[in-house]
């Protein structure tokens, strides 16, 4: 505990200013004195899940406190009081009705000038316990929020720049892909392709909503969009006009100049 303690204390030190390092610090000494509590619990799932949910409930905070020090409005929200599951470890289901009621309630009292810093991977089970979405559940977290939002598109921060045809991490000369089908993608993740939760995809494929995967050490780089199949013909649809009506302009301009 005394790791945690002093790991956070130096984030805190390095990002927040005095007033809300002061609050910071006492927000993680609360987590912690209940992480103590927890620990301290006979072993099964439930105990396992809590413990394992600490790191995101000391982490949103921080990066909301981060972004009001900028000048933001921001928010720290414990998904547990939005992601309704059942009690299955290490892989909840998600209960997608419940669910989208309790985020649409949620999201509905929000101002609009507020950033909501939301934990990822984690919910709560019927019986008000602390449970788990499993390996890669933060994309699923995010997923089901745009879903229950109706979000217009999805980005999805990572280390590396994009989607490619292998781990380029591991392997050297690995392609990026420019854009995929959504469908595409969601059917080549269930084959564990892509590393990510295997139902990330569902409920913006559900949804129609487009996904844009982009690296957080090369923010400007143009990553990979991942566009549903509707929607990617209608941006075919859409550039061929707009190449079409560009020849035109350059073909009667270039009729003029000759005049």
């Amino acid at each position: 505990m005394e790791g945690l303690h002093a790991r956070h204390a130096a984030l805190a030190r390095d990002l927040l200013g005095d007033s809300a390092h002061a609050a910071y610090l006492k927000l993680v000494r609360e987590q912690l004195d209940e992480l103590r509590s927890v620990v301290g619990e006979p072993d099964d799932p439930a105990r396992t899940a809590a413990i394992l949910a600490a790191g995101e409930r000391l982490s949103a905070p921080l990066v909301a406190l981060g972004l009001e020090r900028l000048g933001l409005s921001a928010s720290a929200v414990d998904a547990v009081d939005l992601i309704s599951t059942d009690s299955t470890f290490p892989e909840a289901r998600v209960d997608l009705e419940a669910t989208r009621r309790r985020v649409e309630a949620w999201f509905s009292m929000i101002p609009g000038d507020v950033v909501p810093v939301v934990t990822g991977f984690i919910g709560r089970s019927d019986c008000g316990r602390t449970t788990v979405l499993g390996r890669g559940g933060s994309d699923y977290t995010a997923a089901l929020l745009a879903e229950a939002v109706g979000a217009t598109k999805l980005d999805r921060w990572t280390d590396v720049d994009g989607l490619h045809t292998a781990d380029p991490r591991r392997f050297e000369g690995t392609g990026r892909f420019l854009y995929l089908l959504l469908e595409d993608a969601s059917t080549w993740n269930e084959t564990s392709r892509l590393g990510m939760h295997p139902q990330a995809f569902e409920p913006v494929r559900r949804a129609g909503i487009p996904v844009h995967v982009r690296s957080t050490r090369h923010p400007q780089g143009d990553g990979t969009l991942i566009l549903p199949r509707r929607l990617a013909g209608v941006v075919r649809t859409h550039s061929r006009r707009t190449m079409k009506r560009a020849s035109h302009r350059e073909r009667g301009s270039g009729a003029q100049s000759d005049r």
